[in-house]
């Protein structure tokens, strides 16, 4: 008689697309076609919800997971999972989030005598606390899982045990990425023509770095006139990012695409160039990773702290030798037929077998063991 499938729960605090949402689905998924069960429970009524429906996920009902102080949902919570864990026989809870870390580790039922193991994926450095409180509910953890080299170090600081912490690179669906994406209709729809095309995707919000794209980007026009700029995305800076692109001439050169979906593999087929400013809302870097080409290059005075496979941008507020130095980087990375080389303009990735959803499950299946 074959031996059941392992049975995983995923746990992740989080109503949108964004963050932990893709990488979480990308794991889950990856893991039912290894053979496991997985459930999956995400707060109800949004798109996490349903795009992890959309990719033929199951859903756990009856765990609401808000992030916020509700004694009685987290009651109602904890006892939904407990009866979960019996059920279903659970042989790992894996949480995202702080909420849902704390919710797995003290509603996790003993069932023939011992606990399911508690794993955690920490996606962003802020989310490794070093608190006393947070210490304990560390030691009380089996598996740490790190998105970047810079969390693998943290979590061992914050109380985790070395050989308890999985370093797992950023998980991208590569094929949507690499498949056929056509940039013809991107490039009709902004009329861009044959110009040179950067392309940035992240959220309009502080701290992504749009600013110093901006001015960077200003130099690279001293070579590349005709050159455009793509802002990917929405946030609650566009309008502030729309009237600094005005009082700067750049109108006509940069374009507010807003939120791309179904389409970014396009998006990405038309671009020249790809910018990637800050980590975002998830450590990865995961973005660069969609470019789906492995030629990109590292400037050499990138922060290598991580690793050979992603570059971390500069943590200050200008990038690394100044904007003027990196507009030159990028100006001089022009191919043969005057087009700006695929180059990041602060930070780059490498793209390779290591951030593939195999490579990410290996590594979970070895906690696993």
């Amino acid at each position: 008689m074959s031996p059941r499938p392992l049975t995983v729960v995923h746990l992740a605090t989080n109503r949108w697309w964004t963050g932990s949402a893709d990488p979480t689905i990308q794991l889950a998924h990856i893991q039912q076609a290894h053979g496991y069960r997985v459930l999956l429970a995400v707060p109800p009524g949004d798109r996490f919800e349903a795009k992890a429906r959309e990719a033929g996920l199951t859903l756990l009902d009856g765990v609401h997971l808000r992030a916020r102080l509700a004694p009685l949902e987290i009651a109602r919570d904890a006892a939904r999972l407990r009866r979960v864990v019996r059920e279903q026989s659970v042989d790992v809870l894996h949480a995202h989030h702080s909420h849902d870390h704390w919710l797995a580790v003290l509603a996790r039922p003993a069932v023939d005598g011992r606990r399911p193991p508690v794993a955690r994926t920490f996606h962003a450095l802020r989310a490794v606390k070093r608190d006393p409180a947070s210490r304990r509910l560390y030691r009380r953890t089996g598996a740490a899982f790190a998105v970047s080299r810079q969390i693998e170090a943290r979590c061992r600081e914050a109380g985790f045990a070395a050989e308890r912490v999985y370093w797992t690179p950023g998980t991208v669906d590569l094929p949507r990425f690499t498949g056929k994406a056509d940039g013809r209709a991107v490039r009709e729809e902004f009329a861009l023509g044959d110009a040179p095309v950067v392309v940035s995707v992240a959220r309009l919000a502080p701290q992504r770095g749009h600013e110093t794209l901006l001015a960077g980007f200003r130099g690279v026009l001293a070579d590349f006139p005709a050159a455009r700029l793509l802002l990917v995305g929405k946030g609650e800076t566009r309008e502030r990012l729309e009237r600094f692109v005005a009082a700067q001439g750049l109108s006509r050169q940069v374009t507010f695409t807003g939120y791309r979906d179904r389409d970014l593999p396009d998006v990405l087929a038309a671009a020249d160039c790809f910018a990637l400013m800050a980590p975002g809302s998830d450590d990865s870097c995961r973005a660069s990773r969609r470019t789906g080409d492995d030629r990109i290059p590292a400037p050499e005075d990138a922060d290598r702290q991580h690793d050979r496979h992603t570059v971390a941008p500069h943590s200050g507020g200008e990038a690394p030798g100044g904007q003027d130095a990196q507009a030159a980087r990028v100006g001089r990375d022009q191919q043969g037929d005057g087009k700006v080389g695929l180059l990041s303009v602060v930070g780059v990735t490498v793209l390779d077998h290591g951030f593939t959803r195999s490579r990410s499950a290996g590594s979970w299946s070895l906690m696993a063991r």
